[in-house]
């Protein structure tokens, strides 16, 4: 029995295009090392601190980006004129913990996701309740605010990234526990750039290093004095490791 075959060219399946989500779900572990200065009128503290551990992540859904971080350091801090029993004098502990919230708009290899972040961070000394250093670092004091953050990122070289942040936070408080100044009523802002490169190893495992600089200016209202003016900067760089699983069924 005669069958009939029909003659055709053979059409291989066109699969769909992988989008590129440079702002993926994603969580990572980091090491830090931050150099800081802490000034109050001509009153000083400057050094480094190579212990900060710090842990962050983000969840995408569709077009929106939620994210969290997490950072704490503690470093001893030497104080001249003392002899050498009584140093270090001091070893503040600075806790902050970060939320984020924003809209992503994607071009063929780059993202960028502008949105809102609320900030809160806890400085505690570690005196023994002696002013060593004439800053507000001798006092436990909380900051707490909310700004803007404009993240955007770029893929190049297929296992590459460059990624960006900036940040400004013209809203926030401070507070000062048992200290005879105060920082003057929304006079703190905070002014932040933050850049970082990766390279993935494996599909979901991507190293990266990152350098964030932070400037936290502000004025103090002293009793029976001219006011003085606040600065905090900072510029931390850190070696992370970063879980992508979104990227592992690739």
């Amino acid at each position: 029995m005669l069958a009939y075959v029909p003659e055709y060219a053979e059409v291989m399946p066109v699969l769909p295009a992988t989008e590129s989500r440079i702002f993926d779900t994603q969580v990572s572990l980091g090491y830090h090392w931050r150099n800081q200065a802490i000034l109050l009128g001509t009153a000083k503290v400057e050094g480094t601190a190579d212990n900060e551990m710090g842990v962050a992540g983000q969840f995408r859904s569709e077009r929106w980006l939620l994210g969290g971080s997490f950072w704490r350091m503690k470093a001893p801090v030497a104080v001249s004129g003392l002899p050498a029993n009584y140093n270090p004098a001091l070893s503040p502990e600075i806790n902050e913990v970060r939320l984020r919230a924003g809209r992503i708009w994607s071009g063929n290899n780059w993202e960028i996701a502008p949105g809102l972040a609320l900030l809160g961070q806890e400085i505690t000394p570690n005196s023994g309740g002696i002013p060593y250093t004439g800053t507000p670092l001798d006092f436990t004091h909380y900051r707490r605010g909310i700004g803007i953050e404009l993240p955007a990122g770029v893929s190049f070289f297929e296992r590459m990234e460059l990624q960006s942040r900036f940040g400004f936070f013209p809203l926030v408080s401070a507070r000062l526990d048992k200290a005879p100044y105060a920082l003057r009523d929304h006079s703190l802002t905070l002014l932040e750039a933050h850049a970082a490169l990766r390279y993935s190893f494996l599909p979901g495992l991507d190293g990266e290093l990152a350098i964030t600089l932070a400037s936290w200016l502000g004025t103090v209202d002293l009793p029976a004095k001219r006011d003085q003016s606040f600065r905090d900067f900072s510029s931390t760089f850190a070696l992370s490791l970063l879980y992508r699983p979104q990227r592992v069924a690739r």
